[in-house]
């Protein structure tokens, strides 16, 4: 069956992690994440920054929090992640 196409979604949340203001954005359970000033931030100046200290790692550095959103039927997200050189 032809028609239109369906109307885009909704966004529901956008972080561009430039202060540490978390729960006034919504984020819960004694959020901590560790940003950093970096000049290729796709948005700002801020970028949230993990490491893994070492290969096979399961738990990174840089903290972490929940964000409560509605229930979906179908989600897409959409992040940048840069990796250091030696990455693999």
């Amino acid at each position: 069956m032809a028609g239109a196409d369906p109307e885009p979604g909704q966004l529901l949340f956008y972080e561009s992690f430039e202060d540490t203001a978390w729960t006034s954005r919504g984020w819960y359970d004694g959020p901590h994440m560790e940003i950093v000033a970096d000049a290729t931030a796709p948005d700002g100046d801020m970028v949230n920054h993990w490491h893994w200290p070492r290969a096979g790692a399961t738990q990174p550095t840089g903290g972490g929090a929940r964000l409560h959103l509605p229930p979906l039927d179908d989600v897409t997200l959409s992040f940048s992640m840069r990796v250091s050189d030696d990455w693999s």
